[in-house]
């Protein structure tokens, strides 16, 4: 009898850790603040109680690490800040010119008129934009003339 005691209580449970995994588990885990279970990789939150991460950490680092990588696009691209600045401009109007076809349809003649001026108001504004960034880009090395 005694036996089957010891046997039901050194038994353990499927959905519980082993007393030894818990001792031996790495400090390094990431571990819910709530109920103690480890963060699936990549997750936001608790796959067991719900309860979110702390995004505090997360969030300055991302927004630092995000800062510098937009102070390095003029580097990257070897423009100005102000060219990059207009290409950038330039860009947003080329899409912008290419939404106007899918946002309004036209019904009439004269409706398609209208989107097509659109367009060309649109594109219009992206080549100025492209011009005016390649006028001001430095590329700072001075090119022979001859």
């Amino acid at each position: 009898m005694q036996d089957t005691v010891r046997e039901i209580e050194t038994r353990q449970e499927f959905w519980r850790p082993a007393q030894e995994q818990l001792q031996a588990a790495p400090t390094s885990v990431p571990m819910c603040a709530k109920c103690g279970a480890d963060y699936v990789i990549g997750s936001r939150f608790c796959h067991v109680c719900g309860a979110g991460r702390d995004e505090r950490a997360r969030s300055s680092a991302g927004f630092a690490e995000k800062f510098a990588m937009i102070v390095r696009v003029p580097e990257a691209l070897n423009l100005s800040v102000a060219s990059t600045v207009l290409f950038s401009l330039g860009i947003f109007c080329a899409i912008a010119g290419i939404a106007v076809g899918f946002i309004y349809s036209a019904q009439t003649l004269v409706d398609w008129q209208a989107v097509q001026v659109w367009r060309i108001e649109w594109m219009l504004g992206s080549l100025i934009a492209f011009v005016a960034a390649l006028l001001l880009k430095s590329s700072g090395r001075a090119t022979p003339l001859s």
